[in-house]
């Protein structure tokens, strides 16, 4: 397995930085991105209500991580990292409520769900 490069550089020592080397905070990073560029294709009735709601439920994957992260008890770090994957359980979701959509059908082709990803 390759090791992920992160999105963005961070400071620090690689390695020691914090929730910023965590694999699945990198993971967390790259499904935002791919849902904020997703999210931009949808067409005009659905950027009404779907268009901040999944952009929302993505930012709350990375956000929870790193605040569990911070946390000093090892439970309140699984109630967040809980969150976080709700948050990207949420995110799926209405990710695939779009492709259920008949027009879906169209972003299905772009951005396709690879279960193994998963």
């Amino acid at each position: 397995m390759t090791e992920r490069k992160s999105l963005y550089l961070s400071p620090g020592e690689p390695g020691k930085r914090g929730f910023e080397d965590l694999e699945c905070y990198k993971l967390a990073l790259e499904v935002m991105a791919e849902i904020h560029a997703f999210s931009k294709t949808l067409p005009a009735d659905e950027k009404i209500d779907m268009y901040s709601q999944i952009r929302r439920s993505a930012k709350g994957i990375t956000g929870n991580i790193g605040e569990g992260y911070g946390r000093y008890h090892y439970l309140d770090s699984l109630r967040f990292y809980s969150i976080a994957r709700g948050e990207l359980n949420e995110t799926l979701t209405h990710f695939s409520t779009v492709h259920a959509n008949p027009k879906g059908l169209l972003y299905l082709r772009k951005f396709p769900i690879n279960e193994k990803d998963l």
